[in-house]
């Protein structure tokens, strides 16, 4: 696989705006648009996606900020959206928009990532962890579009209505529009400069059929993974109950008496420890109705011939009378990264409601609102994002995830 380099800059702005070359991608390599970072360190680095039909641009006021505080920090289109060089249309649904961003992380960026999504951008960075979670640290979601089940009757549309569709959708008074939803109080000029940028990339002679190929594909679908996530949370929150936690002791130690003298030594459930602290702050929980103390018990006992971790597990599991989830399941398949939830409080694109929904189903995350703010807090405020950005990126671990009613 090879990689090329850099053959065209724009000057935009602050920013210098690249084509690169990613390593081959369905047989051909693909031009591939970002801002590359001035610089380079050892620390992981901040990447900033988009939303739907939108491209690196977006960051443009803020991504000065985070590169002048020293943080290595790419700004990357996804494939089918923005400047990628697209003469030989691949396919632009779900898959290959991830397989063509990992191979650009394994080509140019190459450490675990702060993945940074803004919109339907939030639904790409929850598809993207959960799929290559070792190539990210910790996720950033910003007024996040992650309930909605895919491009709904937008994928049995007849070719000609989706590029009607399409073509409705690069037109400038829709797109003035647009910007009236999103911002709350954009000064004209700079909503006059968000509309001519923000569809600058809709000229492009493919654009039209990398925007109908993604629709009628189906489009992004993460409502299960996120209720997966809260599904297990909830469960094993469950098993803190303190009546239950007692039984569960008194079941799992008599079990484990039971063996201790006829079985070989082996490590104990250290897993199932693992897994509770991914819920809610289980550990903490844990502490409270001795399940630590119950760990300590267990490796006294000299025991082989069973399979600990998941026994403990799935005693757990058979205490609530689940028999819908598995082993595996808990294992893996869920939202495991720190998480960031950031919304606009006058979001009128999508309800902050559905900020705190997506908190409360979250295993790790923590939630803050920016004031006198629309959909594209990183566009409108870009000073209010940077903070929040940098505070989390230095954060050693997030606050005890609570659902909260009111942001």
């Amino acid at each position: 696989m090879e990689v090329g380099e850099v053959v065209k800059e724009l000057p935009i702005g602050p920013l210098e705006f690249g084509l690169l070359w990613v390593v081959r991608f369905l047989e051909n390599p693909i031009m591939s648009s970002c801002v590359k970072p001035m610089m380079q360190n050892k620390e992981n680095p901040i990447v900033l996606l988009h939303g739907f039909d939108s491209s690196c641009l977006e960051w443009r006021y803020t991504y000065p900020l985070l590169e002048e505080a020293g943080y290595e920090t790419w700004a990357v289109d996804i494939l089918g959206w923005g400047f990628c060089d697209l003469e030989k249309l691949p396919s632009c649904d779900v898959v290959s928009k991830r397989d063509h961003f990992y191979q650009f992380w394994k080509s140019h960026i190459k450490k675990a990532m702060i993945l940074v999504g803004p919109s339907l951008g939030s639904a790409f960075v929850i598809d993207f962890a959960i799929n290559y979670p070792e190539t990210v640290e910790k996720l950033v979601l910003i007024d996040a579009s992650v309930y909605a089940e895919g491009t709904g009757n937008l994928a049995t549309l007849p070719k000609a209505a989706a590029y009607a569709g399409a073509y409705l959708l690069k037109s400038i008074p829709l797109r003035v529009y647009a910007n009236l939803l999103c911002f709350t109080n954009l000064p004209f000029s700079t909503s006059l400069d968000w509309t001519n940028v923000g569809r600058l990339h809709c000229l492009f002679p493919w654009w039209e059929d990398a925007t109908v190929d993604f629709m009628t594909s189906g489009g992004y679908n993460v409502v299960s993974q996120i209720k997966k996530a809260h599904n297990i949370g909830a469960l094993l929150n469950h098993a803190f109950n303190k009546e239950l936690m007692i039984q569960l002791g008194q079941r799992t130690s008599w079990r484990y008496h039971k063996f201790s003298k006829k079985i070989a030594k082996v490590k104990i459930a250290k897993e199932a420890l693992n897994i509770l602290k991914l819920s809610y702050k289980g550990v903490e929980k844990a502490k409270k109705f001795k399940l630590q103390s119950m760990h300590r018990e267990y490796e006294k006992y000299e025991m082989s011939g069973l399979e600990t971790s998941d026994h403990v597990v799935t005693t757990i599991i058979e205490s609530y009378n689940t028999d819908t989830m598995t082993i595996a399941e808990l294992r893996g398949g869920i939202i495991k990264q720190k998480t960031l939830i950031i919304w606009g409080e006058n979001d009128r694109i999508i309800s902050n409601k559905l900020g705190v929904q997506l908190h409360c189903e979250l295993p790790d995350a923590i939630i803050r609102q920016i004031p006198d703010c629309g959909h594209l807090p990183h566009v409108e405020r870009p000073d209010s994002v940077f903070k929040l950005i940098v505070e989390f990126v230095q954060s050693k671990s997030t606050t005890e995830n609570e659902c909260v009613s009111p942001l």
